[in-house]
Protein backbone atom coordinates (compact mmCIF):
# COMPACT_ATOMS: atom_id res chain seq x y z
CA UNK A 1 0.00 0.00 0.00
CA UNK A 2 3.10 2.36 0.98
CA UNK A 3 4.72 1.98 -2.44
CA UNK A 4 1.52 2.34 -4.28
CA UNK A 5 0.84 5.89 -2.48
CA UNK A 6 4.48 6.91 -3.32
CA UNK A 7 4.17 5.27 -6.91
CA UNK A 8 0.69 7.83 -7.45
CA UNK A 9 2.51 10.57 -5.44
CA UNK A 10 5.52 10.41 -7.76
CA UNK A 11 3.39 10.32 -11.13
CA UNK A 12 1.33 13.22 -9.65
CA UNK A 13 4.27 15.16 -9.22
CA UNK A 14 5.51 14.35 -12.54
CA UNK A 15 2.40 15.69 -14.01
CA UNK A 16 2.75 18.84 -11.89
CA UNK A 17 5.92 19.81 -13.15
CA UNK A 18 4.92 19.54 -16.66
CA UNK A 19 1.91 21.71 -15.94
CA UNK A 20 4.06 23.82 -13.78
CA UNK A 21 6.18 24.86 -16.62
CA UNK A 22 3.12 26.10 -18.04
CA UNK A 23 3.20 30.13 -18.71
CA UNK A 24 -0.38 31.25 -17.18
CA UNK A 25 0.18 35.01 -17.78
CA UNK A 26 -3.02 36.49 -19.39
CA UNK A 27 -4.72 33.37 -18.98
CA UNK A 28 -8.27 34.41 -17.47
CA UNK A 29 -9.67 33.05 -13.84
CA UNK A 30 -11.53 30.78 -15.43
CA UNK A 31 -9.71 29.19 -17.75
CA UNK A 32 -6.82 28.58 -14.91
CA UNK A 33 -9.81 27.05 -13.23
CA UNK A 34 -10.60 25.01 -15.78
CA UNK A 35 -7.47 23.82 -16.40
CA UNK A 36 -6.65 22.58 -12.78
CA UNK A 37 -9.49 20.79 -12.49
CA UNK A 38 -8.80 19.54 -15.75
CA UNK A 39 -5.00 18.53 -14.94
CA UNK A 40 -5.36 18.09 -11.15
CA UNK A 41 -8.57 16.28 -9.77
CA UNK A 42 -6.97 15.83 -6.44
CA UNK A 43 -6.38 19.29 -5.09
CA UNK A 44 -8.49 22.06 -3.71
CA UNK A 45 -8.56 25.91 -5.04
CA UNK A 46 -10.27 28.71 -3.04
CA UNK A 47 -10.45 31.76 -3.71
CA UNK A 48 -8.80 34.64 -1.41
CA UNK A 49 -9.04 37.95 -2.80
CA UNK A 50 -8.91 41.23 -0.67
CA UNK A 51 -9.93 44.49 -1.17
CA UNK A 52 -8.05 45.35 -4.55
CA UNK A 53 -5.73 41.93 -4.84
CA UNK A 54 -7.72 39.56 -6.64
CA UNK A 55 -5.98 35.84 -5.87
CA UNK A 56 -6.67 32.26 -6.46
CA UNK A 57 -5.13 29.88 -4.64
CA UNK A 58 -4.17 25.68 -5.56
CA UNK A 59 -3.06 23.48 -3.29
CA UNK A 60 -2.67 20.00 -3.54
CA UNK A 61 -3.73 16.98 -1.43
CA UNK A 62 -0.61 16.39 0.59
CA UNK A 63 -0.50 20.33 1.06
CA UNK A 64 3.21 20.09 -0.59
CA UNK A 65 2.19 22.27 -3.41
CA UNK A 66 0.60 25.48 -3.17
CA UNK A 67 0.04 27.97 -6.07
CA UNK A 68 -0.99 31.49 -6.21
CA UNK A 69 -2.33 33.76 -9.41
CA UNK A 70 -2.44 37.00 -9.26
CA UNK A 71 -5.08 38.58 -11.67
CA UNK A 72 -5.86 42.30 -12.74
CA UNK A 73 -8.86 44.66 -12.66
CA UNK A 74 -9.47 42.52 -15.82
CA UNK A 75 -9.78 39.27 -14.62
CA UNK A 76 -6.28 38.27 -16.26
CA UNK A 77 -3.25 36.32 -14.83
CA UNK A 78 0.01 39.27 -14.17
CA UNK A 79 2.00 37.20 -12.00
CA UNK A 80 1.32 33.71 -10.21
CA UNK A 81 3.83 32.10 -7.44
CA UNK A 82 4.13 27.90 -7.08
CA UNK A 83 5.36 27.08 -3.79
CA UNK A 84 6.74 23.11 -3.26
CA UNK A 85 8.02 21.80 -0.37
CA UNK A 86 9.72 19.12 -1.60
CA UNK A 87 13.51 20.02 -2.00
CA UNK A 88 14.22 17.10 -4.18
CA UNK A 89 12.27 18.80 -6.81
CA UNK A 90 14.52 21.83 -6.75
CA UNK A 91 17.18 20.08 -9.23
CA UNK A 92 14.08 18.59 -12.15
CA UNK A 93 12.90 22.78 -11.94
CA UNK A 94 16.49 24.01 -12.73
CA UNK A 95 17.10 22.01 -15.41
CA UNK A 96 13.62 22.89 -17.02
CA UNK A 97 14.06 25.89 -16.67
CA UNK A 98 17.98 25.85 -17.87
CA UNK A 99 16.11 23.71 -21.05
CA UNK A 100 13.42 26.38 -22.04
CA UNK A 101 14.65 29.40 -21.05
CA UNK A 102 17.54 31.93 -21.47
CA UNK A 103 18.94 32.33 -17.82
CA UNK A 104 19.80 36.04 -17.19
CA UNK A 105 20.73 36.00 -13.32
CA UNK A 106 21.96 33.51 -10.79
CA UNK A 107 18.05 32.54 -10.44
CA UNK A 108 16.21 34.67 -12.77
CA UNK A 109 15.48 32.76 -16.40
CA UNK A 110 13.80 34.98 -19.27
CA UNK A 111 11.18 33.64 -21.81
CA UNK A 112 11.13 35.16 -24.89
CA UNK A 113 8.58 35.95 -27.79
CA UNK A 114 5.04 36.91 -27.75
CA UNK A 115 4.65 36.51 -24.00
CA UNK A 116 7.74 37.74 -22.54
CA UNK A 117 7.94 36.63 -18.82
CA UNK A 118 10.40 36.24 -16.30
CA UNK A 119 10.72 33.15 -14.13
CA UNK A 120 12.27 33.19 -10.60
CA UNK A 121 13.16 30.51 -8.55
CA UNK A 122 14.42 31.10 -5.32
CA UNK A 123 15.36 28.26 -2.55
CA UNK A 124 14.76 28.60 0.97
CA UNK A 125 15.26 26.03 3.94
CA UNK A 126 11.91 24.04 3.52
CA UNK A 127 10.70 24.61 0.41
CA UNK A 128 11.21 26.84 -3.36
CA UNK A 129 8.91 28.48 -5.08
CA UNK A 130 8.67 29.96 -8.91
CA UNK A 131 7.69 33.41 -9.65
CA UNK A 132 6.42 34.04 -13.22
CA UNK A 133 5.73 37.65 -13.98
CA UNK A 134 5.04 39.64 -17.33
CA UNK A 135 8.46 41.22 -18.61
CA UNK A 136 8.07 45.41 -18.77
Amino acid sequence: MKTKMLLLTTMLMTTFFSLSAQNYIGQSKSKIINDLKKEFDFGVIQDVSEEEQFILKYSNFTGNIIIYFYFDSKGKCEKFTIINKNLADYKSVVRDLNRRFVKSQKNLWVQKGDLACQWRLDRKENFFALTVTKSL
